[in-house]
């Protein structure tokens, strides 16, 4: 009876270790797999968390008709710093308001006043988007002065 006892406890340690064997092997793989990721993303890494429209010049999109705004497209990183981004598409919600082109490098572009009104620029890079309101007022520039001479009323 000795003789199966010692052996059952023997079965029963081995198969205990080897389980503990497997499951420490699991552990470890994927705490590794996590420390790999975590040493590419040192300083935020180059993968994009959000991006963001920025107007030249100006803290908002107004824009008289006929006229034009210069825009950058950036993208940031989870800790804040800028990553450089090239895939960057741009639109207006109502075109008939504003149009929207693309810089050839993807990184921004160029917002038209087409009418006055209002509407968004959407951008979209990288999985994500950001929009913006964009206001277009008339153009009230004055084009040339008349001076008649006569008499007044």
């Amino acid at each position: 009876m000795d003789d199966i006892l010692k052996d059952t406890l023997l079965f029963g340690a081995v198969f205990l270790l080897i389980i503990m064997t497997i499951q420490a092997w699991l552990y470890f793989s994927d705490f590794a797999r996590d420390i790999r990721e975590l040493e590419k993303d040192q300083g935020g890494g180059n993968k994009v968390a959000f991006i963001a429209i920025k107007f030249e010049e100006t803290s908002m999109a107004e824009v008289v008709e006929g006229g034009t705004l210069s825009f950058t497209v950036q993208g940031f990183n989870k800790k804040g710093n800028s990553v450089p981004l090239t895939d960057a598409s741009v639109s207006t919600a109502d075109g008939a308001i504003a149009t929207a082109t693309v810089n050839p490098d993807g990184s921004g572009g160029v917002l038209t006043g087409v009418a006055e009104g209002s509407t968004s620029l959407s951008a979209a890079a990288a999985g994500k988007t950001d929009d913006e309101p964009v206001t277009v007022t008339p153009d009230t520039a004055v084009d040339r002065i008349e001076v008649v001479f006569g008499s007044a009323p």
